[in-house]
């Protein structure tokens, strides 16, 4: 939206991080106000690296970009949210995919 470009200072990508990242603390927010947070699990997770052209900078320290087979065009970065059942700031460098989620849950 006109409101983030330009806000960021990396670009395109850096200006729709910035309002995903605003979006999704609307919605965590509104979440919290329906009294609904200990029941709601959030899973947040991008797709595989950064495009191959542009901004070359995107997936450092990880080498590779998107659709290589090297760490940076594979691994992807997740953050699970459920207040009461997982610890903030937690981390873990477990294997997992996200086609285990639904059997999961």
């Amino acid at each position: 939206s006109v409101e983030f470009c330009g806000s960021s200072g990396r670009g395109g990508t850096g200006d729709a991080v910035q309002e995903l990242d605003d979006a999704v603390g609307q919605l965590l927010a509104s979440v919290k106000r329906a009294g609904a947070e200990r029941k709601t699990i959030t899973f947040f997770t991008s797709d595989n690296g950064n495009p191959e052209y542009g901004d070359m900078l995107g997936n450092l320290p990880l080498r590779g970009y998107k659709a290589s087979n090297w760490e940076g065009g594979v691994r992807e970065p997740a953050i699970v949210r459920w207040p009461g059942r997982i610890a903030a700031g937690v981390t873990s460098w477990a294997l997992a995919t996200t086609y285990d989620i639904y059997p999961t849950v």
